[in-house]
């Protein structure tokens, strides 16, 4: 979990140009925690955002959800 959200930190301050601190706060306090895997070696745990907590100029993975909306 720890792997997980550090990354998500990480990844908002990078988008958002947060300080690392400020990115932290928001995630601690937004982000929702899923087991995916305790049962092999290989556990895996899901950190998640809410794309509204990004500010509106905010382009995650290069706004391919917008282009791929777009083509439906």
């Amino acid at each position: 979990m720890r792997i997980a959200a550090a990354g998500m930190v990480r990844w908002i301050a990078a988008l958002a140009g947060h300080e690392l601190s400020d990115a932290h706060q928001l995630v601690s306090q937004r982000c929702e925690l899923r087991i995916g895997n305790l049962v092999n070696p290989a556990f895996s745990v899901c950190c998640r955002m809410p794309k509204r907590c990004l500010p509106s100029t905010a382009t995650p993975m290069q706004g391919i959800h917008r282009k791929l909306s777009r083509m439906v």
